[in-house]
């Protein structure tokens, strides 16, 4: 099997765990908007671990790979596209110290970041999309 028979198959694979991983973070980031229960926060951490701290694991080698193939480094939008999915990954692993934090009974004021996830959501799909 050559690159281009696989490059649908990474690509679906790339874009399911992406979408796993997008969905998590905006529920981490509502649930922690919404919730102070120490009880329910460590439900949440259980239920969301699978979903949002794997599907980069799975993501981020098959986004590396769809690049590789297409030839797309160095260019301008993927490097872009990269620093984006880094801070996407920070703020996930800073919600993910605040719900911590919460289900150790430490609570704090969250900060919601809804509209910052939203914002670099948008603009990777529309640097993956045009490849400016």
């Amino acid at each position: 099997m050559n690159a281009a028979t696989l490059y649908p198959w990474i690509k679906a694979l790339h874009v399911a765990s992406v979408l796993g991983f997008v969905a998590g973070t905006f529920a981490q980031s509502l649930f922690l908007s919404t919730t102070r229960d120490a009880e329910s926060a460590r439900r949440f951490r259980q239920v969301g671990w699978s979903v949002t701290t794997l599907a980069p694991i799975v993501a981020v080698p098959s986004g590396l790979a769809l690049a590789m193939i297409g030839h797309w480094f160095p260019a301008p939008w993927i490097l872009l596209k990269t620093v984006l999915v880094v801070a996407l990954l920070g703020i996930h692993g800073f919600q993910s110290g605040q719900l911590r934090r919460l289900t150790a009974g430490q609570h704090r004021a969250p900060r919601p970041l809804q509209h910052v996830l939203l914002a670099i959501v948008a603009i990777i799909a529309f640097l993956v999309v045009l490849k400016p």
